[in-house]
C-alpha cells in the first residue's frame, strides 16, 4: 500500500492521513522518554495523534493495525516495508509481543500517554508483570486494546468491539443535543412536537442537572455530541436561516449553564473547528460578556498582573500580523484546549516571575524587541528555515545534544539509566531517518568523555556503543547508501571511519557485489582509510573465486603497509588471472619482498609482450641490481620500431625513476648516437632520457645538461634548459 499519493484504500482508509497518524504515533512514543508526563511537547504530540485518529476513525468506529517483526499491515496488505518509521514503529511494538493494536475514537489522551510509557520499559519487566495485555489493563486503558490475533486477519473492523456500553451513551446524547439545537427535545429526553416547545433555559437547566449527576461518562458523550454536530454543521455549509437559529438558541442555552460546563462547552466547541475561522468567529460573537469575564475575574481573584512587557511585545507582533485574511506561514492549526482554558489564560497573563520561569538573559531580550521601532518582514526561505527547527526532528537532534552534553558534566544526582534509554531510542531513531551525521556525534561523545565521567557511566556507555557494533546497525548503515543516495555519501563516510572494525566485512561483502561503479570507489576509499582494523576481514576473503575482487583486495592489503600480510598473499603467485598476479607482484614489490625479484624476473624474460612492458613498468620498485641490468639490455638492443619504440620509452621512464647511476654511461650513449631508419622516433627517444635526467644525482648529470644546452640540438637544448631550471628550483 503506497502512501506516497493521496487515495482511499480498500477499507476506505485515507492513505496519507494513516501514514500521518502512524509517524505522529511513533514520534509520540519517543517524546515520552524525554520529556516529563506533563510537558508541553508530550500534550502537543498525543494531541496530534488523536486528532488525526478522529479523522481516521469518521467512517468506522475501530482501526486495527497488524503487528510484523518489522512492518505494519492494514487489512490484507502491507505498508510500505522500506519506510523507516513504519519499521522503527512495527519494532517497538512487535518487540513486547504485540500481534495487533486497535484504536477506539474515543482513545484519551492519558490513555495514549500511558500506553507509550508501556511501550518504553524493559521487555523483561512486561513479561514479569504478565504480558502486555495484562499491564495496559491495568493500566486502566479501555479505549486501545492490544492482542495476538491470526497475521492473515488483520482489519478495521466496522464490528461494536470496543465498550459497547459507552458507543449507546454517546449516542443518545448525540441525539438529545441534535434535538436541543433543533428545538424538538424536551429536557427529560423525549421528543417534542413544536420548535419552540423547549426553551433554551430549560435546556440549560437539564443538562446542569444531568451531567451533574453523571459527570465523567455524561460529559464526554456531550462533548463527543457537541462536536459531531458542528461538523456536520461545518460540512453542510448552507449558511442559511436555521443554522444562525440554531446558533442563536445555542449561545442563549450557554448563559445559563454552570460555569463548569460553559467551560467544558468551549473546549469541546473550539476542538471541532480546526481551520474554520469564519464558523468560530460567528459563534465568539454570540457567546454572552459573560464567558471573558469570567477569566478575567479568576486573573483578578489570584492577584495577578499583566505584564507590561509581554503586552508590549503582543502589541509589537500584532502590528505586522498578516493583513487581509491572509494565512498564517506556520500553522493554521488552533492551540490545544485540552487543559482547563482559564488557568492557561492565567499563566499566560500573569505578573512577570522572572526567577522562576525566565533568564534575566531572555527578558532582556524580549525588552529589547520591545525598544526596536520596527521589525524587519523575513524572506520566504528565512521562514522556511524556521518553520524546519519546528519539526519533530529537530526536536529530537537537540533532545540528543543536550543528553550529550549533561554526560559531559555528569550531575550528581542525575539517573543514567534514564539518559541511557533516552540515548539507545535516540541511536534507534536517527538511524531509521537517515541521520548519520547525528549518529556519529553520539559516538564521538561518548567516546570522548572525561575519565571521571567515564567511570561513572561505564555500563551506559558500554551499553550505547555496543548498538553501532550490532549486525544489524551495521547493515542498515550499509543499505542506507543506495537507499539516501548521494547526498549521504559523506555523513555515512564519517560515521563508518569512526566505528571502524565492525563494518569492515560488511563492506567487504558489499564491495564483491556492487555493480555501481561509484558505490565501489566509496567502500574503496572507506577500507582503505580504515587501515589496519580491516587486516583481518580481508585476509579471511582471499580465497574468493570472484577475481575481480581479490584484485581489489590485495589493493588493500598493501596500503595498510603491514607486512606480516606477505606470507598470507605468496598462495595467489598462481592464481589464473593475469591481473590478480600483477598486483600480486606490486604488492611484493611494496613489501620489498625477495619472491617478487624471481617473479619480476619472469615478466621481463618471459615471451608476452604486455607482460613484458607491464614488468618493465613495475621494476621501478625493484632496488636489485640484476633488474637494472635486464632494463639496460632493453635499451641496448637495437631496432626502434613500434613496440620497441614504446618499450625503449618505458624501460626510460622507469630508470629515471630508479635514479640509479649505473644507468648513466646507457643513457649518455643513446643521446649521443643516431638511428638511420628511424631518426623522429629515435629523436623523440633522446628528448624523454633528457627529461628522465632531473632524477638523477645533480652532480653526475650537471656536465651533460650544459652540453646539451650549448649544442646544436634546439630540441635537445630546450628540454635541457627546463631539467636545470627544475633542479635549481630544488635547490640542487
Amino acid at each position: 500500500m503506497s502512501t506516497d499519493v493521496m487515495e482511499k484504500s480498500e477499507l476506505g482508509l485515507d492513505t496519507r492521513l494513516l501514514s500521518d497518524f502512524i509517524c505522529e504515533l511513533n514520534i509520540s512514543r519517543r517524546h515520552v522518554t524525554a520529556y516529563p508526563s506533563n510537558h508541553p511537547v508530550i500534550v502537543t504530540s498525543v494531541g496530534k495523534v488523536l486528532r488525526l485518529l478522529r479523522q481516521l476513525l469518521e467512517i468506522q468506529p475501530v482501526l486495527t493495525i497488524g503487528i510484523a517483526r518489522d512492518t505494519l499491515l492494514i487489512g490484507d496488505g502491507f505498508l510500505d516495508r522500506n519506510n523507516p518509521l513504519y519499521r522503527d514503529l512495527a519494532r517497538a511494538l512487535f518487540g513486547h509481543g504485540i500481534a495487533a493494536i486497535s484504536f477506539s475514537g474515543e482513545l484519551l489522551p492519558e490513555e495514549l500517554q500511558r500506553f507509550n510509557e508501556i511501550l518504553c520499559l524493559k521487555k523483561e519487566e512486561v513479561r514479569g508483570r504478565g504480558g502486555v495485555e495484562a499491564v495496559v489493563a491495568a493500566a486502566g486503558i479501555t479505549h486501545l486494546q492490544v492482542r495476538a490475533i491470526d497475521y492473515s486477519s488483520f482489519h478495521a473492523t466496522d464490528e461494536e468491539m470496543l465498550i459497547p456500553m459507552e458507543r449507546e451513551t454517546g449516542e443518545l446524547w448525540e441525539q438529545f443535543i441534535h434535538g436541543l439545537l433543533e428545538g424538538t427535545l424536551a429536557p427529560w429526553g423525549e421528543r417534542a412536537v413544536a420548535w419552540d416547545a423547549v426553551s433554551p433555559e430549560m435546556m440549560a437547566q437539564a443538562l446542569n442537572r444531568q451531567l451533574a449527576s453523571k459527570p465523567g461518562k455524561s460529559m464526554a458523550s456531550y462533548e463527543q455530541a457537541v462536536t459531531d454536530f458542528l461538523r456536520n454543521m461545518d460540512r453542510r455549509g448552507t449558511g442559511g436561516s436555521g443554522d444562525g437559529e440554531a446558533l442563536d438558541r445555542l449561545t442563549a442555552c450557554i448563559s445559563h449553564l454552570n460555569p463548569e460546563l460553559r467551560r467544558q462547552f468551549l473546549i469541546s466547541t473550539f476542538s471541532a473547528l480546526p481551520g474554520r475561522q469564519d464558523l468560530a468567529e460567528e459563534l465568539v460573537q454570540r457567546f454572552p460578556s459573560e464567558v471573558v469575564l469570567d477569566a478575567l475575574d479568576q486573573i483578578g481573584a489570584s492577584n495577578s498582573s499583566l505584564s507590561p512587557v509581554l503586552l508590549d511585545l503582543v502589541g509589537k507582533l500584532a502590528a505586522h500580523a498578516p493583513q487581509g485574511g491572509m494565512p498564517s506561514q506556520v500553522t493554521n492549526r488552533p492551540v490545544s484546549l485540552d487543559q482547563d482554558l482559564s488557568d492557561k489564560l492565567a499563566v499566560i497573563f500573569r505578573e512577570d516571575d522572572g526567577d522562576r520561569f525566565l533568564p534575566a538573559a531572555y527578558q532582556e531580550t524580549l525588552r529589547t524587541i520591545v525598544a526596536i521601532d520596527g521589525i524587519s518582514a523575513l524572506e520566504e526561505d528565512e521562514i522556511a528555515a524556521l518553520k524546519e527547527t519546528l519539526s519533530s526532528h529537530c526536536v529530537e537532534t537537540e533532545v540528543n545534544a543536550v543528553i550529550l552534553e549533561i554526560l559531559k558534566e555528569l550531575p550528581e544526582d542525575c539517573q543514567p539509566d534514564i539518559l541511557r534509554r533516552n540515548l539507545l531510542d535516540l541511536s534507534g531513531y536517527f538511524l531509521e531517518m537517515g541521520d548519520f551525521a547525528s549518529l556519529a556525534t553520539m559516538y564521538d561523545r561518548l567516546t570522548s568523555l572525561p575519565p571521571t565521567v567515564e567511570r561513572r557511566v561505564t555500563a551506559l556507555t558500554s551499553e550505547v556503543l555496543a548498538v553501532f557494533a550490532r549486525p544489524e546497525f551495521v547493515a542498515e548503515v550499509v543499505r542506507g547508501l543506495a537507499f539516501w543516495g548521494k547526498a549521504k555519501y559523506d555523513e555515512i563516510r564519517q560515521l563508518i571511519l569512526r566505528v571502524g572494525a565492525p563494518f569492515a566485512g560488511p563492506l567487504l561483502d558489499a564491495l564483491a557485489q556492487e555493480q555501481r561503479m561509484s558505490l565501489r570507489h566509496f567502500y574503496m576509499d572507506c577500507l582503505q582509510k580504515m587501515g589496519t582494523v580491516t587486516r583481518d576481514a580481508t585476509l579471511a576473503r582471499l580465497r574468493d573465486s570472484r577475481w575481480y575482487f581479490v584484485r581489489n583486495l590485495l589493493v588493500l592489503l598493501r596500503n595498510i603497509d603491514d607486512p606480516t600480510v606477505v606470507r598470507h598473499i605468496k598462495r595467489l603467485s598462481h592464481h589464473p588471472h593475469p591481473k590478480v598476479r600483477q598486483e600480486l607482484l606490486k604488492t611484493l614489490l611494496h613489501y620489498q619482498d625477495p619472491e617478487s625479484d624471481r617473479l619480476l624476473h619472469g615478466y621481463l624474460a618471459g615471451k608476452d609482450r604486455e607482460q613484458r612492458l607491464m614488468g618493465v613498468q613495475l621494476a621501478a620498485q625493484s632496488r636489485n641490481p640484476q633488474v637494472v641490468a635486464q632494463l639496460l639490455a632493453f635499451l641496448a638492443k637495437g631496432g626502434i620500431a613500434d613496440y620497441e619504440f614504446e618499450l625503449k620509452c618505458a624501460v626510460v621512464k622507469t630508470l629515471g625513476e630508479m635514479g640509479h647511476v649505473d644507468a648513466l654511461p646507457e643513457l649518455v650513449g643513446l643521446l649521443r648516437s643516431r638511428n638511420l631508419f628511424h631518426p623522429q622516433k629515435h629523436a623523440q627517444l633522446k628528448v624523454k632520457i633528457v627529461h628522465s635526467l632531473v632524477n638523477y644525482p645533480p652532480s653526475w648529470v650537471g656536465y651533460l645538461l650544459d652540453e646539451l644546452c650549448n649544442g646544436d640540438n634546439r630540441e635537445l637544448a630546450e628540454a635541457a634548459s627546463d631539467v636545470l631550471h627544475r633542479l635549481k628550483g630544488r635547490g640542487a
